[in-house]
């Protein structure tokens, strides 16, 4: 009993306010660019006549149902939403109700989550978590931009650090389910994992690296599987441990690396963002030391849990249960319907959930949802079987003669991550559990918007014009790395007409190819 109550007292107890503060305004930094990055793919995702269906999406996965977006608002109206966000972001830079206002900015995240859910990826995942958190972290009232008892306030002010300690524990928890279902890919194991990744098409440097590369890849690939589990141990190191900051340096190091070469930069910053929370007594000291002022020593008498503390507790054991099973239990469904060229991770039965497993399982999963999040720290263990890359070309024609050759659609369109992650459902590379009917009407309606964002966006170049569209999807495979490993030869996706402006008349569609 005297062992629990220490604990507990070292949970709740106080810390320096300012690097709490400090970490919250980082992120609402992040928060600001991107919601402008929302802001900036709104014609292109977000809009009722981008390349999204939403109510196709909403039919096959009902549960995505959210009340601030919907088909009834225009560009613009979803456009002043993202700009609203940003500009609460402001707010909370500036030290105006940040608890609320991270609240505010957090629904607005979950929405958008929710609206866009076919393409999101894992900075939605992580800019939602995070905002959450800065919701539920206290609120230490400092202020970094002036005011007559900034360094007073600097140098005593502590606030409570139980959902802060909880926040670490979530931290730890990403870092050991990511690194150690690395080890359930066989091409992290054998050292091929970084390099495929890197040939993939939405990475910002796919041509760059070459075969004789390899060696070097194969040290970051397997450093990964060494360090990437023991980075869980960063925030409960002791302080000052110089192990602590080694950790803290290779994290740096792989999240640079990550953003350099990937992108994913919201994910990888917040992560960056977060050791302000796991150094905040040595920053402080640091502070109180370069100030030449004497520390307060932290009170570790026991102090009642707030509601928010509570619910951080609640956050982390949702999580826990959640990410433990869903890292024991293999998702079925994963396996691409392409698997047959090259080998895959070999599936456990179907579960009685064919997205989140069992019962248990589903119950974590849906007590996270009920919270507005959506968490998987499964991260790149899915190469094996997503080891794709996507070419579209399209070709103009009027009166059956070829009016150019034949140019990538990435002309048109931007190969960001969210329009690769739409391809891939074109092609049957599916991120979400659905029947195969349903992934019929979701191909025709992906296939439908594309040719009419074509038109509408294009008009100059393909109105009044008959447009072919021609695809080849390669498989990058471990074992041929010098080429790529084609899994379709070269053939026609769709032919269409623009007939009028924002109208596409489908006259081919030979996606049963696939």
């Amino acid at each position: 009993m005297h062992t629990l109550h220490k604990v507990l007292r070292k949970i709740n107890a106080n810390g320096a306010a300012w690097p709490v503060d400090l970490f919250r305004r980082a992120l609402a930094c992040l928060a600001l660019v991107y919601f402008w990055t929302l802001l900036h793919e709104t014609n292109l995702i977000s809009a009722p006549t981008g390349l999204l269906d939403h109510r196709t999406i909403l039919d096959i996965f009902p549960y995505t149902f959210q009340p601030l977006f919907s088909e009834s608002l225009n560009s613009t109206s979803i456009s002043l939403i993202y700009a609203l966000a940003m500009l609460i972001a402001l707010f909370i830079i500036f030290g105006i109700r940040v608890r609320i206002f991270s609240l505010v900015l957090y629904v607005i995240s979950v929405c958008a989550f929710r609206w866009n859910f076919l393409v999101v990826y894992v900075d939605d995942v992580f800019m939602h978590l995070f905002l959450l958190w800065s919701a539920l972290l206290p609120d230490g009232k400092t202020q970094f931009f002036g005011g007559k008892y900034r360094e007073k306030a600097l140098s005593t002010k502590l606030v409570s650090k139980a959902s802060i300690h909880f926040f670490l524990f979530n931290i730890s928890l990403m870092y050991l389910v990511s690194g150690l279902s690395k080890w359930s890919s066989p091409m992290w194991v054998d050292g091929t994992a970084v390099f495929v990744i890197q040939k993939l098409s939405f990475t910002r440097f796919p041509a760059f690296w070459q075969i004789e590369m390899m060696p070097i890849l194969k040290i970051f690939t397997w450093s990964a599987l060494v360090v990437e589990p023991i980075f869980a141990l960063i925030p409960w190191l002791a302080k000052g441990s110089r192990l602590k900051l080694g950790l803290a340096i290779l994290a740096v190091f792989m999240h640079l690396f990550t953003i350099l070469t990937l992108g994913f930069a919201f994910a990888n910053l917040a992560c960056i963002c977060a050791l302000l929370l796991c150094f905040q007594d040595e920053l402080h000291a640091f502070y109180m030391k370069s100030k030449g002022l004497v520390k307060i020593k932290a009170n570790e008498s026991w102090q009642s849990l707030r509601f928010s503390d509570y619910t951080g507790l609640v956050v982390v054991v949702l999580l826990t249960g959640a990410m433990s099973l869903s890292f024991t239990n293999a998702y079925s469904w994963r396996s691409s319907v392409h698997d047959s060229v090259q080998h895959a991770p070999k599936a456990h039965k179907a579960p009685v959930n064919p997205e989140y497993g069992n019962p248990l399982q589903t119950a974590f999963y849906g007590g996270l949802w009920v919270l507005g999040l959506a968490q998987s720290y499964q991260l790149m263990d899915w190469i094996d079987s997503r080891n794709f890359t996507i070419a579209i070309g399209a070709e103009i024609i009027k009166a059956n003669e070829k009016l150019s050759e034949e140019e990538n659609l990435e002309k048109f369109l931007p190969s960001t991550v969210r329009v690769n992650l739409l391809y891939s459902y074109i092609f049957e590379v599916v991120w979400h559990s659905m029947p195969k009917e349903k992934l019929e009407v979701l191909k025709k309606a992906l296939v439908f918007r594309l040719s009419n964002y074509l038109c509408r966006h294009e008009k100059t170049k393909m109105l009044d014009k008959d447009v072919r569209l021609n695809y080849s999807l390669f498989r990058i495979s471990p074992q041929h790395l010098e080429t790529y490993v084609p899994v379709f030869r070269k053939n026609t996706l769709l032919d269409f007409s623009c007939k009028t402006e924002g109208i596409s008349q489908i006259h081919l569609d030979t996606r049963g190819q696939l």
